[in-house]
């Protein structure tokens, strides 16, 4: 298979109604190349929010080529297309970023007065972290957020898919 490592970061902004997200990847193919055949993973795929807007991703070279489409699950996905397919035991370093405006989704309100959306991590292993301004009294429910330095941060997550945290300011 592979190892999809993440560092996501919301940074919420009030005043423009928008939470800007940023998405560092580790991604290592660990998947052994089978007998006169290569492994190689041409494209990554992550699970957006629904309303992500202005979706794109960048290497150490330059941006990089993102679709995003709903999939046959209902799941918002985007498509990263890699500079080269990242075959057995390499990695590839990348970023993907995207905002989430306020709108008419109760559960994501972006608003001077008002702030909740729900954070998630992605991949195989990451952390989560949340930047708000201040003056904002916070709950979190759902998975632990704490505070560091300014900043709302899980720790590890050793299994993103089973990690949410809505947040409520």
């Amino acid at each position: 298979e592979y190892t999809l490592v993440t560092a996501t970061t919301y940074e919420v902004r009030p005043a423009e109604g928008e939470i800007a997200v940023s998405v560092e990847i580790t991604f290592t193919n660990t998947t052994p190349d089978p007998e006169g055949q290569f492994s190689v993973f041409p494209e990554i795929l992550l699970a957006l929010h629904d309303t992500a807007a202005d979706v794109s991703a960048t290497d150490a070279e330059g941006d990089l080529p993102v679709a995003v489409a709903v999939d046959e699950r209902g799941v918002n996905v985007a498509a990263i297309e890699l500079r080269e397919g990242v075959r057995y035991e390499e990695t590839a370093a990348l970023e993907l970023r995207y905002v989430l405006a306020d709108g008419a989704d109760p559960q994501l309100r972006v608003r001077p007065s008002v702030i909740v959306f729900p954070a998630w991590s992605f991949g195989t292993a990451g952390t989560v972290a949340v930047a708000l301004p201040g003056g904002y009294e916070v709950r979190v429910n759902g998975d632990p957020l704490s505070e560091s330095a300014g900043r709302l941060v899980s720790g590890d997550i050793p299994d993103p898919s089973r990690w949410l945290a809505v947040v409520t300011a």
